[in-house]
């Protein structure tokens, strides 16, 4: 029988793990909730959505992204 704290141990590093393939994964635009259920973004999302295209517009012209 393993140690307890070995299963501890390795139950972390599997959630590390999993939390790190989670942010590889692209993140779905602000509006895409709403879309999905048939309804029009919000404002809000909207405005998310344009700030996010403008932030990663800057990254790319400074060579970041």
């Amino acid at each position: 029988m393993p140690h307890p704290s070995l299963n501890k141990l390795d139950q972390a590093s599997k959630q590390d793990k999993l939390e790190k393939q989670l942010e590889k994964q692209p993140k779905a635009p602000p509006t895409q909730a709403a879309i999905n259920h048939g309804n029009e973004p919000s404002k809000g999302a909207k405005i998310d959505e344009a700030l996010q295209a403008e932030d990663e517009a800057i990254l790319r012209k400074k060579g970041i992204k």
